[in-house]
């Protein structure tokens, strides 16, 4: 798709992105469709000799359609699996997921719709030393897996490579890495069996502690890597692993990162 300068939506582009993982045999099948999707450009700064730096912002919306033929199926879920692509190292990873809940009720059809979280790239331009370089990720798809209890009657994917993914151990590893489907630390002061700690031992004030929450930026963060620097859009959420003081150990895009908190909502 050719990225056109400042804020350019494409129209919706009503695409029936539907693979089957070889249809089941189950009374229960998946179907997932792109009913709409956009590419907004923004140009950040440009100099005359051509040079340029760009933010580039997807969009995607989907349209989930399950089936009973058997109109007596107790109800199931749906797990959408949301894959990016890093720049510059390329890696697919998956950078947000969601979990359905479908209520059949004796009906033949159960539809919901859901966006895509966004993905953010930025693009740095140099002209006169014929320079490019990217930052940030792409959307390269979706996984989408249905399930009544814990026995799987379907797997759809947006194209062929993330459905050879859907159908190996893959996407399980992509799952782990991605840290989904992870029970929440206990309570702070929890006496659970996994406790260690006495509850009259205080930790120290920089420790990392453990907090199941997500966060919103409120700012550019540029962040340091030792693959190169990662820009964290403002506006973007952010999945916290801990704070240490000042800062917050966060998840995002496969990456674990420290940024400040005064840099979020999270003051």
């Amino acid at each position: 798709m050719k990225k056109s300068d400042p804020v350019t939506f494409l129209g919706p582009i009503v695409a029936a992105c539907l693979l089957l993982a070889g249809r089941s045999s189950h009374a229960q099948t998946l179907e997932v469709h792109e009913s709409g999707g956009g590419l907004g450009t923004v140009t950040k700064w440009q100099k005359r000799s051509g040079s340029y730096g760009r933010d580039y912002h997807q969009t995607k919306k989907l349209r989930i359609i399950v089936r009973d033929m058997t109109r007596h199926s107790p109800d199931g879920e749906v797990h959408v699996y949301f894959i990016g692509r890093k720049q510059p190292q390329l890696d697919l990873f998956i950078y947000n997921n969601s979990t359905i809940n479908v209520h059949f009720g004796g009906e033949l059809e159960v539809t919901k719709e859901i966006d895509a979280p966004s993905l953010y790239e930025h693009e740095t331009y140099y002209r006169w030393e014929n320079e490019r370089s990217y930052s940030g990720a792409s959307m390269e798809g979706w996984i989408a897996q249905g399930f009544v209890g814990s026995r799987l009657f379907d797997t759809v994917a947006s194209n062929q490579n993330l459905l050879a993914i859907a159908k190996s151990d893959a996407l399980q590893k992509m799952i782990a890495a991605a840290h989904i489907h992870e029970p929440e630390p206990p309570a702070e002061g929890s006496t659970g069996a996994i406790q260690t700690a006495p509850k009259s031992q205080s930790r120290p004030e920089t420790a990392v502690l453990p907090m199941a929450q997500t966060t919103v930026v409120n700012r550019r963060i540029p962040v340091q890597t030792a693959q190169g620097e990662i820009i964290i859009p403002s506006g973007t959420q952010v999945r916290v692993l801990g704070r240490e003081g000042e800062n917050l150990q966060v998840s995002y895009m496969g990456w674990t990162l420290t940024i400040p908190a005064s840099a979020t909502d999270l003051k």
